[in-house]
Order: C-alpha cells, then sequence, then structure tokens
C-alpha cells in the first residue's frame, strides 16, 4: 500500500465520500436484484449476484481501509 500520509485531507475526504456514494449504489442494486429473482438462482443470476456481492465487499472493504488511515482524533472530557 502506498503511503497515505501524502495525500491531501481534502483530497482523502472527497475520495471517501466516493466511496460511500459507489457503495450505497451498489447496495441499493443489490436490494432491487435480490427483491426480483426466485430463491433458487439459475446460473446467470447466480453469477450476477457472485458480482454483486463481491463489488458491495470490495467497496466496504475500501470503506474499512479508509477508516483505519483517518488520523486519530482525540476529546477532552
Amino acid at each position: 500500500m502506498d503511503d497515505t500520509s501524502k495525500i491531501e485531507p481534502a483530497k482523502m475526504r472527497e475520495a471517501l465520500s466516493a466511496v460511500v456514494r459507489a457503495q450505497e449504489a451498489a447496495l441499493a442494486e443489490w436490494k432491487e436484484f435480490a427483491a426480483t429473482v426466485p430463491k433458487r438462482l439459475n446460473a446467470s443470476q447466480r453469477e450476477r449476484s457472485a458480482y454483486l456481492r463481491g463489488r458491495l465487499a470490495g467497496l466496504s472493504q475500501a470503506h474499512r481501509e479508509f477508516e483505519m488511515r483517518s488520523p486519530i482524533e482525540f476529546y477532552e472530557s
């Protein structure tokens, strides 16, 4: 992985918001697909399901990576 400390905070927030938007769109597409197919999927439906779940998992992992690399914020109590 590259060093994320070289990325400007504004660009990091912009990239994170793009990942979140893509994740929301993928989740909506998955829900739409899941609502229209029967419980027993045929081969093409299984492929589509695997693609959508994989895309959603990848975006979720990308969001998690952003969260792990974000700077720590300390709050006084």
